[in-house]
């Protein structure tokens, strides 16, 4: 009809108000989802730097050593703490390396027979002592290595167990221990202390006690050692290496020289 007003539609929705206790339970279970969720992502958090942690961990114990153990199979360490501790506190630093066969056959199983008598059986002492002396920072002189430097020189001749021969192990430490204050290695101390060569020292009188000043230094203070101790001590030495000799405990450093 004519003039005569159509209905108007019904609204799509009505809105209500809504009481405050239902406002405040919506505002507590929004912020109960979110507290969930940063706690979620809090956790995935956590556990990405643990694993992280681990990661850097691993690789810090693990391939570190690893890759620096195989890099001196061949080659021997260009410098050590102990090298370093030596040249702060004198004005000269001598060290001059020298291959295994070259050094006196002799001096090599004294020094072995006074560290280390198992060392071809598989002993471990002579390796912690590479570790300990040549990779590590050097004890402080008339003290004990520190439960650290005993940890970490056990872990570490793991590594020089796997990677390196077991000549090889004899040369870094004949070549790289401490000898004596500035003196580096056999031939440092064989040239300070005889004038000649390791290469061609007198095996009683010159390689066993030359042996004893690496093993036990204080032998070599005349001042302190008691008469006749460095005497009474190659002689032991002698024997010693005689009868390691005569067992066959060297035998992972090649053919027995003649009798000292």
């Amino acid at each position: 009809m004519v003039g005569q007003k159509r209905p108007s539609k019904p609204p799509a929705f009505i809105l209500t108000p809504q009481s405050p206790e239902r406002v405040q339970k919506r505002a507590r279970q929004v912020q109960h989802d979110l507290d969930y969720e940063l706690s979620r992502l809090r956790g995935r958090k956590r556990l990405g730097l643990l694993w992280l942690s681990i990661a850097t961990l691993g690789v810090a114990l693990i391939l570190v050593p690893l890759l620096w153990m195989f890099s001196l199979r061949e080659e021997g360490p260009r410098g050590t703490p102990a090298m370093m501790a030596q040249a702060a506190g004198v004005l000269r630093l001598s060290q001059v390396p020298l291959p295994l066969e070259a050094i006196d056959p002799i001096l090599t199983r004294a020094v072995v027979a006074a560290v280390d008598p198992a060392f071809c059986a598989d002993g471990a002492v002579l390796r912690q002592r590479v570790a300990q002396e040549v990779l590590l920072w050097p004890s402080d002189p008339g003290k004990p290595p520190s439960a650290a430097q005993r940890l970490l020189s056990q872990y570490l001749a793991g590594y020089i167990n796997v990677l390196w021969s077991q000549p090889r192990v004899v040369e870094v430490y004949l070549n790289n221990a401490v000898w004596g204050r500035g003196q580096i290695g056999v031939e440092a101390a064989s040239m300070a202390r005889y004038g000649i060569s390791a290469r061609a020292l007198d095996p009683r009188l010159q390689a066993l006690p030359l042996a004893l000043a690496v093993s036990r230094p204080s032998l070599m203070d005349e001042a302190t050692s008691p008469p006749g101790a460095l005497i009474d001590a190659v002689d032991a030495l002698v024997t010693q290496v005689n009868t390691l000799n005569t067992e066959g405990a060297f035998s992972c450093l090649g053919p027995p020289p003649p009798a000292p």
